[in-house]
C-alpha cells in the first residue's frame, strides 16, 4: 500500500465563494449588454456569439473554482486580464477624434472593478495550491516516490492523512510462441556432365608440287 499526501479541501465561506458570486454578476451584466447591443444593431444575432462563449467559460471556471481546481482559477484570472487589456485598448483607441468611446459606470464596474476583484481573490488560492504541490512533491521525493506527484483538490479525493491504496499492476498473458519452422528436404544435385572424346585432327594437306601445268 502506498500513501499519498492530499491537501485539504477549500473551506466553505472562503474567497472562492466570493469569486463565484462576482463571476455570476459579470455574466449577468455581459449578457444584458449583449442583448442591448443586438437591439441597437437591428437584431443581428452575430453580436451574441462572443458574449455567449465568454459567459459559458466564466460559468464553467466559476463552478470548478469552487472545487479548488487550479486550471479553473487560472482560467478566471486569464479572462479577467483579457477584459482589463481590452478596456485599456478601447481607451487608447478612443483618444482619436474619429472614434467615440465612453466608459460609463456600468462598464467601469463590469469591465474594470469585477475583473480586478476576481484576480485579487484568486491569487491567494493559486499560491496555496502551488505551495501544497511543492510540499507534496518534496515529501514524495524524500520517501523515494517519483518526483512528479499530482495533488488534485476536490470532493472526489479523501481528506488529508487518509492513505490511498493504488490497485496492483495486472500483467497480461504470457506470449505464446508458434511452432518451429520446418525446413524442406535438401536439394539433390544431378549427375556430373560427361564430356565426349577429344576431336582428332587429320594429317595436314600437302600441296601437289609435281602436277603438270
Amino acid at each position: 500500500m502506498t500513501e499519498a499526501i492530499v491537501p485539504a479541501r477549500p473551506a466553505s465561506g472562503s474567497g472562492l465563494d466570493v469569486v463565484y458570486v462576482l463571476t455570476l454578476m459579470q455574466v449577468a451584466f455581459l449578457l444584458l449588454a449583449a442583448v442591448g447591443e443586438v437591439l441597437l444593431m437591428g437584431g443581428n444575432p452575430a453580436f451574441l456569439l462572443v458574449p455567449i462563449i465568454k459567459s459559458a467559460l466564466l460559468i464553467l471556471f466559476a463552478v470548478e473554482a469552487l472545487r479548488g481546481r487550479r486550471w479553473a482559477l487560472r482560467g478566471l484570472t486569464v479572462l479577467a486580464w483579457v477584459t482589463l487589456v481590452g478596456v485599456a485598448l478601447q481607451l487608447i483607441v478612443g483618444l482619436f477624434p474619429a472614434v467615440d468611446f465612453t466608459l460609463n459606470l456600468v462598464g467601469l464596474m463590469t469591465n474594470v472593478a469585477l475583473p480586478i476583484a476576481v484576480i485579487w481573490f484568486c491569487r491567494p488560492h493559486l499560491r496555496a495550491i502551488k505551495a501544497a504541490r511543492k510540499q507534496a512533491r518534496a515529501a514524495a521525493v524524500g520517501r523515494g516516490w517519483p518526483a512528479q506527484v499530482t495533488v488534485p483538490l476536490g470532493p472526489a479525493y479523501p481528506p488529508p492523512g487518509v492513505p490511498v491504496a493504488y490497485p496492483p499492476v495486472v500483467q497480461g498473458p504470457p506470449v505464446v510462441q508458434g511452432p518451429p519452422v520446418v525446413q524442406g528436404p535438401p536439394v539433390v544435385q544431378g549427375p556430373p556432365v560427361v564430356q565426349g572424346p577429344p576431336v582428332v585432327q587429320g594429317p595436314p594437306v600437302r600441296p601437289n608440287v609435281g602436277a603438270p601445268r
